[in-house]
């Protein structure tokens, strides 16, 4: 799904492109309450899964935070792709 649109505004949290801050070849995101502006955790490539996966902060998630939070990565799977 190359050129697909990656959505990264949801109800609760977004999601901004952190890759120009990180090495590697893969891109990162940190994850931000909307509301707050604090950081929830950050989605970036797990080498040992080969996958992008979500590393939280300390911090609380309600189910649609969670759902919102794998829509993000089944997206971020199919533009890999």
């Amino acid at each position: 799904m190359a050129g697909t649109i990656l959505k990264t505004q949801f109800e609760f949290i977004n999601f901004r492109d952190v890759s120009e801050y990180c090495t590697g070849k893969t891109k990162a995101w940190v994850c931000v309450n909307n509301k707050s502006g604090g950081a929830l955790g950050s989605v970036r490539w797990h080498g040992p899964w080969r996958q992008y996966c979500f590393f939280p902060e300390d911090a609380l998630f309600s189910a649609g935070c969670l759902k919102d939070i794998a829509a993000f990565l089944e997206s971020v799977k199919a533009e890999r792709r």
